[in-house]
């Protein structure tokens, strides 16, 4: 399953302004991401970015190179990668999809009915990595805790429940909870043990540049299109 990107820049990371900006050599760029990403915002990185000027920024950042390999680091790229695992029929076939859900009072992103069946889907994003293992959350968060305590509550109802996580790294298999972000942000237990089940759909390479594509890592090419 590929997600295309649009055209992609290089640039050289700084620092890291705030949670939605980080200064590059190139100016300002937007980042997508409210999590830690401590690893792989170091000043020196090189990111790829999406050229598209604001009052406030000269683009998006997408993706940056760690240890070698290409990182992604928007974590809105979830929630498409999700409706294209579910309109492939990845959780079976599907008769009818609605985004953006409101339910008692939480915002779930899909909807669907799926081999006859009613399930709700939310897409999580993970880009921290302990070696091989995916660690999730970077920066956990109330909203992020209160959407899997729902999930847990309408499998509990007799509804599919779901919860899908983007891994924008290619190195990582397993992807358990991580350890130090306390109980809040940990799956509910039921009878001693895990409320959730665990399924990996395969990893791979989830986005793709559309019209552009960064070079390899370590390549010494300064234009990102080439090859493409």
């Amino acid at each position: 399953m590929e997600l295309p990107l649009p055209p992609l820049l290089p640039c050289r990371i700084l620092r890291r302004a705030n949670r939605f900006v980080v200064e590059a050599d190139v100016g300002p760029l937007h980042l997508a991401n409210t999590g830690r990403l401590t690893e792989l915002l170091l000043p020196g990185t090189r990111g790829h970015y999406h050229p598209r000027p604001t009052a406030k920024t000269r683009g998006r950042l997408y993706l940056v190179e760690r240890e070698g390999v290409l990182v992604g680091v928007d974590a809105t790229l979830a929630g498409p990668l999700l409706e294209r695992l579910l309109r492939a029929g990845r959780y079976g076939p599907l008769e009818a999809l609605r985004r953006e859900v409101g339910l008692q009072g939480e915002r779930l992103d899909f909807w669907a009915r799926v081999g006859g069946r009613e399930a709700f889907f939310e897409a999580k994003n993970a880009n921290r990595l302990e070696g091989a293992l995916a660690l999730f959350p970077d920066a956990p968060t109330s909203r992020g805790a209160r959407h899997l305590r729902l999930l847990a509550a309408l499998a509990r109802e007799g509804y599919g429940a779901f919860a899908v996580w983007l891994v924008q790294h290619p190195w990582p298999r397993p992807l358990p909870w991580t350890p130090r972000t306390g109980p809040s942000s940990r799956p509910p237990k039921r009878r001693g043990r895990p409320g959730w089940s665990w399924r990996p759909i395969g990893f791979g390479r989830a986005w793709r540049p559309s019209a552009s594509r960064p070079p390899s890592p370590g390549s010494g090419s300064k234009d990102p299109t080439a090859g493409a």
